[in-house]
């Protein structure tokens, strides 16, 4: 017997000291609190982006037909949004509703797209604040190790509300001399994760680490024929991308499982200016023989309509300690 689940959708905007508290990381439940402007029951259409290569997670959110005092209210009093999704089951069952993206209103437009139909247009930047505005100049005595160069940058980035993810555990080879960290936070993350080997990124106001080729721990969601795939994914010179429908607990770090049998493969024999081997261009399968392969989510879009079909979730994606793409979003990002 088929399961019907409706559709949900949470669209707060609120003032910077009117944030809106989940109560459980990424989980939000309708009722318990939050204040603001909400405009859930508007007509919606939003489009998220994130990466884990030190690219900001963005959005575009375009809300319909708000009347001109609230539309007015939205673009001079309100700078945070907060987006979350969910599905609500016909026996009381379905999924909560979790975090797209809790970030900051970067630019609003108002426009219309005929006579009787008006838009509001939010672009909405995660962390960027930090990342574009954020630096510092200070020193630490020798012997320092990275774990000290962090707890040095946290501070920073936590007056932009900011604060710390997941993290591995990094190597503690202790420097020779004092260590000057003086520039933005940006390029000083990206200096830190480039000698851990990890990508970094963040993510509803978290800053998180990962190592290349890893994942961040938990459940992995799986991607089937049977269990919400929509199309056929397909190997690449970027990953192993793929369709599904909209699924708010698929995030960039975290694994996720693919039915291998369904991946449409490519193999290249010929060489490739800059790879060693022809056979590295495209990357990897993971467990190619076994029925699903783990692989880490590097580039994610969430792309929904609350009045029309759009309703899906985009992944590149690469094996866990399999080769790595050479280029594409899951490499470089995308920045608006």
């Amino acid at each position: 017997m088929t399961t019907l689940f409706k559709r949900q959708v949470f669209l707060n905007v609120s003032n910077p000291g009117q944030l809106v508290n989940p109560g459980i990381p990424g989980v939000y439940k309708p009722g318990t609190g939050g204040d603001g402007f909400n405009l859930s029951d508007l007509h919606i259409q939003f489009h998220v982006v994130c990466a884990t290569s030190q690219s900001l997670k963005h959005a575009v959110i375009r809300v319909w037909n708000l009347s001109r005092d609230n539309a007015t209210k939205v673009m001079n009093e309100f700078t945070k949004i907060t987006l979350l999704v969910g599905y609500e089951g016909v026996n009381g069952d379905g999924e909560p509703m979790r975090t797209l993206i809790d970030g900051q209103i970067a630019e609003v437009r108002s426009g219309s797209e005929d006579a009787v139909n008006s838009y509001l247009e939010m672009i909405v930047q995660d962390g960027d604040m930090g990342a574009n505005n954020g630096s510092m100049s200070k020193t630490i005595s020798d012997g320092w190790t990275d774990d000290d160069v962090l707890n040095t940058l946290l501070p920073e980035w936590k007056n932009y509300q900011v604060t710390l993810g997941y993290k591995p555990t990094f190597t503690t080879t202790p420097g020779p001399r004092d260590k000057v960290l003086h520039g933005g936070l940006r390029e000083l993350t990206t200096e830190l994760a480039k000698r851990q080997g990890c990508d970094w990124f963040i993510e509803d106001g978290q800053l998180n680490f990962v190592p290349r080729g890893k994942s961040i721990p938990g459940q992995a969601i799986q991607i089937s024929t049977t269990g919400g795939m929509i199309g056929v994914p397909i190997q690449t010179y970027q990953g192993i991308e793929a369709r599904c429908l909209m699924n708010p607990a698929i995030r960039v770090g975290r694994t996720i499982q693919i039915e291998n049998a369904a991946i449409n493969v490519a193999k290249r024999n010929t060489p490739v200016v800059g790879v060693t081997n022809a056979g590295d261009v495209f990357p990897s399968l993971n467990a190619p023989t076994e029925q699903f392969g783990s692989y880490r989510v590097g580039y994610l879009e969430h792309s929904g309509d609350t009045r029309g079909n759009q309703w899906e979730t985009y992944v590149i994606c690469t094996s866990i300690d399999g080769t790595q793409p050479n280029s594409g979003p899951a490499i470089y990002g995308v920045d608006l």
